[in-house]
């Protein structure tokens, strides 16, 4: 794994900061498409390996630093997913996503469930070549922008059959109750009553289902820690240029034992959760198993860059707690970003089943 950025890289990332600050909160996932950002990441990663583990993570970095809402990451992880466990039917819908002609949202956590294990929230009945979903989802990222929903349910009469489809957002039956986050994005608890999804949108179903399963929900899990890093690495260089501008008794900030220690806590923090990061997408890029590692990531991430965050705060004194300063809309949104896709505590369980023979997490 290549830790040096080469000059591609950091074209690449100048390219994302002036998209995302151009577009702001208005940019849409076929404006992103359309900036040819993704030539690098979905089209490439969709087929592994991918021609540099890098370029997905610097994108969703990016868009973490910049506050931007556009729904990146549940369009790459569905795209992704449907790339490499899709039936060959949904190569047209794979073209409209990659395209920007349409766009995605992932519903497979169910509102009672954990993130982490492969339980949902939906359940189809099989009648005349239709399922029919019933149940809900939560926590769903752009419903309300999206073409499609990639949803994960269970068969009636036996939970351990998985399986996984598409359905319009704007299908009859849907019942989507839209919640405010942390950092004021929309998040959406969908109720199904009834949902039609025909036999032939069901898109992998069996013992695959349940590997599609956990790739999307690790995908989801590795894409929001890249976007922590993101956030607490802008709060981080902020800090840092205050620290060295701002006057006190006679001298900056800088001076400071004590500031001193804190600024090193939170390059400290940013790096570590970096490289856990760039790990996760590197395994990825090279179809390797990636679930630990991502969950690694969002374990350590949900914490560190919350706390790089607080450190932030703290430095720049009383104005990084108002709203609408900078260093505050970011911790805010890292802190929502902490609890979706997982909690710390989950992940941790997750990486302890992997690591002891005693104990299996389903």
């Amino acid at each position: 794994m290549n830790l040096v950025p080469t000059a591609r890289e950091i074209a690449l990332r100048q390219r994302a900061r002036s998209f995302f600050a151009k577009a702001g909160d208005a940019g849409s996932w076929q404006a992103f498409c359309r900036e040819g950002l993704l030539d690098a990441s979905i089209t490439s990663a969709a087929t592994p390996p991918l021609r540099d583990s890098a370029d997905l993570a610097i994108l969703l970095e990016e868009l973490g630093r910049s506050l931007s809402r556009l729904p990146l990451a549940s369009n790459v992880a569905a795209v992704i997913t449907l790339a490499r466990f899709g039936a060959p039917a949904a190569s047209h819908l794979f073209n409209a996503l990659a395209g920007g002609e349409a766009s995605i949202c992932i519903a497979v956590h169910g509102c009672d469930d954990a993130w982490i294990g492969n339980h949902v929230g939906l359940v189809g009945y099989h009648e005349a070549g239709t399922w029919r979903l019933r149940g809900d989802a939560c926590w769903v990222e752009g419903f309300e922008s999206s073409t499609y929903c990639l949803v994960a349910f269970a068969a009636s009469g036996d939970e351990a059959q998985l399986a996984l489809g598409v359905v319009r957002t704007d299908a009859p039956h849907i019942r989507c109750t839209t919640a405010t986050s942390a950092d004021g994005e929309p998040l959406c608890f969908l109720e199904f009553d009834d949902v039609e999804l025909p036999d032939s949108h069901v898109l992998v179903s069996g013992p695959k289902a349940t590997e599609a399963l956990r790739h999307v929900k690790a995908m989801m899990a590795a894409c929001h820690a890249a976007q922590m890093v993101g956030a607490a690495d802008f709060v981080t260089e902020t800090a840092l240029d205050h620290c060295n501008q701002r006057q006190a008794f006679g001298a900056p900030l800088a001076a400071l034992p004590v500031v001193r220690q804190q600024c090193a806590e939170m390059r400290i923090a940013i790096d570590a959760a970096w490289l856990l990061t760039a790990e996760a997408f590197w395994r990825l890029a090279r179809d390797e198993p990636f679930a630990v590692q991502a969950s690694q990531a969002k374990a350590f991430a949900n914490e560190r860059c919350l706390m790089v965050c607080r450190i932030g705060q703290q430095l720049h004194g009383a104005s990084a707690f108002m709203q609408g300063h900078p260093v505050h809309s970011r911790y805010r949104h890292v802190a929502s970003l902490s609890v979706r896709s997982g909690t710390a505590a989950e992940h941790r369980a997750f990486v302890a089943s992997a690591l002891l023979d005693c104990w299996r997490m389903s």
